[in-house]
């Protein structure tokens, strides 16, 4: 089976070595700086998306204590979802009267 662009490369054991090494190394930097990335924020109705909830529930949080409101862009309040889960995390552990989030049959979509 020939190939148009296969080569046949003679190297040594260190040259494949470095070679492999570079690669890697390239690959992790990749990687790493993509974790660097601050987390994407989300409008009010990406947030609801992302958590199956309406518009009016995100609303409703919103004027819990506590909430994570990252901040505003223009006049429009965006969200990182890490902190509104971890909001809803502690808010559930706190064992308040009210469940963090509850199961609605025939909700959002259904």
């Amino acid at each position: 089976m020939a190939h148009d662009d296969a080569m046949l490369v003679t190297m040594t054991r260190a040259e494949l070595r470095e070679l492999v090494r570079g690669e890697v190394d390239s690959a992790l930097a990749e990687a790493l700086a993509g974790a660097r990335k601050p987390p994407a924020l989300l409008s009010r109705a990406a947030l609801a998306d992302a958590l199956g909830i309406s518009l009016p529930t995100v609303d409703r949080m919103r004027r819990e204590q506590g909430f994570p409101q990252w901040g505003v862009v223009g006049e429009a309040p965006r969200f990182e979802l890490a902190a509104v889960l971890g909001w809803l995390r502690r808010r559930g552990d706190a064992g308040g009267d009210e469940p963090a989030l509850r199961v609605v049959k025939g909700g959002r979509g259904g």
